[in-house]
């Protein structure tokens, strides 16, 4: 725990250097941004000689932004949640299934943080809590981190405004599972990239390079909304064969193509932390994925296109956080995503979504299957 203490004692350091100039504070309803969003899916799932199944779900967020002056910032959101009343929530998920005879559906704490910002470090960013994700992602894609999670702790972010060429970086210690009579599982995360933006165009490119190390894992029970699933990762026993040292390279490229935004991305990961004399087959460490968005949904009569391909191996990354609908959820599958997105009125979008997938990809399993998701989305937010 030595790091976290170092950690502590840098964040500690820099709210008594680094106070706020006193200002005239705004009313404070001027101060208060709220945030709002409903959507409703219809869902078609195929899993070869397993089920074909149909449901509808629901996803409800409720939150605000509070400034509370000019160097502090507060969040705090509501939102549904797949797993029962007698569960801790799903980390990965904030969708929650209409049925159980029109019971009532729980609602869980998912964002409540704090974000120091002082004027005296422009591009500086302190958060502590139940955060959004304060890392930068390849086209928002899904390959290590489901975009519904929010991760637990503290984060340190700092982008240097510069033309043509803007370095950023961003430090994380993150809570996983803490315990009272045994040692805690956290996550270190680090993560340094620069963008170029290029002279003269809309055109700019975003090269990134992370290390992420799980402590406390190999050994230990599995994490998610259920302990006893593996979530695609080797376990025995309920626990993990291997450690998860994640080192990761991303890179997004955007662009402005007739008044229409383009953005091409590509994701990979290599998990250092195989135990070889546990697992000597096959490593089934690395994960990779490439796509590209055309356009953006959000005022009416406007429209986005989007698809990537990937494979994640079996141990590439913790399972239980990645996403959620690729295969089911989870790690060992590889394919298609394809999605079309169309804003009827401001604010209210029609989308369509289609995972063409195929799991059980390590020489391990004894047979692949095919793994089709079809999702029809509508979206509201105010």
């Amino acid at each position: 725990m030595k790091r976290w203490y170092l950690f502590s004692g840098l964040a500690l350091f820099l709210l008594v250097i680094l106070p706020a100039k006193a200002q005239e504070q705004k009313p404070w309803y001027d101060r208060i941004k709220p945030n709002v969003d409903l959507r409703y899916r219809h869902e078609e799932i195929d899993k070869e000689d397993v089920y074909y199944r149909t449901r509808d779900r629901i996803r409800a967020r409720l939150g605000f932004k509070a400034s509370i002056n000019p160097a502090w910032d507060m969040y705090v959101q509501l939102a549904t949640d797949e797993a029962g009343k007698d569960s801790g929530g799903d980390p990965a998920s904030s969708n929650q299934t209409l049925t159980d005879s029109e019971s009532r559906k729980p609602i869980w704490l998912d964002l409540a943080y704090m974000d120091f910002h002082p004027e005296q470090m422009k591009g500086f960013h302190l958060y502590g809590g139940k955060m959004k994700n304060p890392l930068f992602i390849p086209g928002k894609n899904q390959l290590i981190w489901d975009s519904d999670l929010t991760p637990e702790g503290g984060a340190i972010s700092y982008a240097y405004s510069s033309e043509p060429v803007e370095p950023f970086v961003n430090l994380g210690y993150f809570w996983i599972k803490e315990r009272e009579y045994d040692e805690d599982s956290a996550l270190y995360a680090g993560q340094a990239g620069l963008k170029v933006k290029f002279p003269n165009s809309k055109i700019y490119l975003i090269l990134a390079g992370s290390y992420f190390e799980y402590i406390k894992t190999k050994d230990y029970p599995g994490f998610g909304a259920d302990p006893s699933k593996s979530y695609g990762n080797t376990l025995v026993g309920g626990a993990y064969v291997n450690d998860y040292k994640l080192t990761e390279a991303g890179l997004e490229l955007g662009a402005d193509v007739y008044g229409y935004p383009l953005v091409i991305y590509g994701d990979y990961v290599v998990n250092n932390g195989i135990d070889s004399d546990r697992d000597p087959g096959d490593k089934d460490n690395i994960g990779w994925l490439a796509g590209v968005n055309f356009g953006k949904a959000q005022k009416a009569m406007t429209f986005g296109l989007r698809y990537n391909y990937r494979e994640l191996q079996k141990d590439a990354v913790i399972g239980a956080f990645s996403d959620s609908d690729f295969i089911g959820g989870g790690t060992d599958g590889k394919g298609h995503c394809f999605g079309v997105d169309f804003a009827v009125y401001d604010n209210v979008v029609l989308s369509f979504t289609d995972f063409v997938n195929t799991g059980a990809i390590s020489d391990e399993a004894p047979e692949t299957f095919s793994y089709n998701r079809m999702q029809f989305d509508a979206v509201v937010t105010f």
